[in-house]
């Protein structure tokens, strides 16, 4: 921090220091005058031992005085301390400090009005430094990072709040930051959110990775989740992690569409993608229940080509089906399919 800014700093403190009952989050414990001290002295690395040395409530946050500055010099106090905190060893040191910081930086319930949109990129800047410390953030942060979130984007594009960290003093977003922004989005049940800070992490200079992928195409609903999908594996050559191209094919099913399920599957590992048992399972199954025994046929031999062995239930009923649509033929192919592998 510059010095013109931490003399702003001292004077603000002298100005707006409050006490009482009226003021809660304001009131002089020992931590926070000590905390303050080390602060005005520039001690920044001495910090996280004073927290540790404390063992108290986190409540009121020691952190919380930075609200009487303006924004702007309360997210340069964050970039400050998170700089000074990055040389700490071990990592894990500074991780009651990152706590305390992620607490006043995406408060929640939000407060009225909102808070200035030059707190949320010192937010992210935080996660970034806790999930680098090696411990998960907190619990809370799951709840409060994705309503802070929401707020801001009501005056704010995906990219704005991605590009405005590295202005305010802060080193880039990574990708570890965005997709737990992401997979927090989605377990709030904002899936086109999450898919939009998906769409938009490119434009920002930071590209997805499968896990970017997989964590919107697992939430989301619809046609937008295969869409995705192809996106991910066909159009940029990623490979989804265990489990996803599954959960697609059995929200394909119960949507009647395993036929087109069916297609996917083929689409994918013309792609270089290595579909597993599971999702062929679904399929097959999802054929035959739709009356597409034809198409379940088809399905099955791709999985026994592929070294599968298809359910009994599966078996039984591709033959079956098949002789009573009066294909005879292709049941005995079948059965000579099947004869030639594990049963």
């Amino acid at each position: 921090m510059a010095h013109a800014k931490l003399a702003s700093l001292l004077r603000h403190l002298q100005r707006r220091r409050f006490c009482g009952s009226s003021f809660p989050d304001l009131i002089e414990t020992p931590p926070k005058c000590s905390i303050r001290a080390a602060i005005e002295s520039r001690d920044h690395r001495n910090i996280p031992h004073l927290l540790l040395a404390s063992c108290s409530n986190p409540n009121p946050n020691p952190f919380s005085y930075l609200s009487l500055l303006p924004p702007t010099l309360a997210a340069a106090t964050v970039a400050d301390l998170l700089q000074s905190f990055a040389a700490l060893r071990p990592r894990s040191l500074p991780y009651p400090a990152y706590a305390a910081l992620l607490s006043f930086t995406l408060p929640n319930p939000i407060p009225s009005p909102a808070p200035s949109s030059v707190l949320f990129p010192a937010a992210l800047a935080v996660l970034q430094s806790a999930l680098r410390s090696g411990r998960p953030p907190p619990r809370e942060t799951r709840h409060s990072l994705p309503l802070n979130w929401l707020a801001l984007r009501r005056r704010c594009s995906v990219v704005a709040i991605i590009s405005s960290m590295r202005p305010l003093g802060f080193r880039p977003t990574d990708l570890n930051t965005l997709n737990y922004l992401i997979s927090s989005l989605c377990a709030a049940g904002e899936t086109d959110e999450a898919a939009t800070v998906l769409r938009g992490m490119p434009t920002a200079g930071i590209d997805p990775d499968s896990g970017s992928y997989c964590e919107v195409i697992e939430a989301i609903d619809g046609d937008a989740a295969e869409e995705l999908l192809v996106e991910m594996v066909v159009r940029r050559g990623m490979l989804p992690r265990k489990g996803t191209v599954a959960r697609v094919a059995a929200a394909m099913r119960a949507q009647g569409d395993a036929r087109r399920g069916a297609e996917l599957l083929r689409l994918l590992e013309r792609a270089g993608c290595a579909v597993g048992f599971e999702a062929y399972e679904i399929v097959a199954e999802g054929c035959l229940k739709s009356g597409e025994v034809v198409a379940a046929a088809r399905v099955l031999a791709e999985m026994v080509g592929r070294g599968f062995v298809p359910s009994i239930g599966v078996r039984l009923g591709v033959v079956e089906g098949l002789a009573a649509i009066g294909q005879g033929q292709l049941s005995v192919d079948v059965r000579r399919r099947l004869a030639g592998i594990r049963s």
